[in-house]
């Protein structure tokens, strides 16, 4: 068999530059897929610099942007401790924070609120907050004869319900404490007022602080009273001063009221009825 350079000699007249060059054969060049995958391998490399480079104006941008304010806001309003609206319209409110069971806090500042200047006929809401180790709640009527180490008759409270009213009048003759809750059983709560009437002075008494009080005797009892058609009990104990203890169940709400002023109670009868 003649060799491809022979039968190229035979045949033709090659130049210098075809009897160097080598000749094309059937076969694919290897160059030619060399050059390929170079190219693949070039743009790979174009691609993850570009994304790099994207990632690092990212991350730049990002150390230097505004940070969002890191220091802790006001606590949201809805976790915050509400107090419940009170029974009827007051013109002031005043919250006082006592420690689990600490008698002479809670009295301590009670007397301050009392003490504070306030318009003669306006009516202030006190709040009492016990703060405890699980958290903060409202004083329940319970808490409040606790606080007063007051001896109501053992059905009085299984009636009413948790929430309490604490309120000052504001007399001429001087400040008047009330307080309300809803009863369940208005019937039963009555009942067990009238059981408890000739020891009450004595658990209330120290709503009345420094005003002198005299002893139970028959002149000191307990009278039926009725004012815009609600019937309540008083027990008169000045015939200078405003100063007494009344009750009433008000129908509408079967609210029990309690006061220490014949003055206090009318004034929330009449704000129970502006209420409805």
């Amino acid at each position: 068999m003649k060799s491809d350079l022979e039968e190229l000699l035979r045949t033709t007249k090659p130049t210098i530059g075809q009897l160097v060059t080598p000749q094309p054969s059937g076969e694919p060049e290897q160059p030619a897929a060399t050059s390929k995958l170079l190219r693949f391998i070039l743009i790979g490399i174009a691609a993850v610099i570009v994304i790099s480079g994207g990632i690092f104006a990212f991350l730049r941008f990002s150390a230097h942007a505004p940070q969002p304010d890191q220091t802790p806001g006001p606590t949201p309003a809805s976790a915050r401790l509400t107090p419940p609206a009170p029974f009827f319209a007051v013109e002031s409110s005043r919250t006082i924070s006592v420690e689990g069971a600490d008698r002479p806090l809670f009295f301590r500042l009670l007397q301050d609120s009392l003490q504070e200047l306030e318009r003669e006929k306006t009516v202030k809401r006190i709040v009492v907050k016990i703060r405890e180790t699980t958290g903060e709640r409202f004083a329940t009527p319970a808490d409040f004869l606790r606080f007063l180490s007051a001896t109501p008759p053992p059905s009085f409270l299984n009636q009413l319900d948790r929430t309490l009213m604490l309120f000052v009048f504001y007399e001429k003759s001087g400040p008047r404490i009330g307080f309300a809750a809803q009863t369940t059983d208005s019937g039963r709560t009555l009942s067990a007022l009238f059981a408890w009437e000739n020891t009450i002075l004595s658990s209330l008494r120290p709503l009345f602080f420094n005003e002198e009080l005299p002893g139970l005797t028959e002149e000191f009892i307990f009278e039926d009273r009725v004012y815009r058609n609600i019937d309540w009990r008083y027990l008169k104990l000045s015939q200078e001063k405003d100063l007494g203890v009344g009750y009433t169940i008000f129908p509408a709400n079967n609210l029990l009221v309690v006061t220490m002023s014949k003055g206090l109670m009318e004034t929330a009868i009449n704000r129970l009825y502006d209420a409805q």
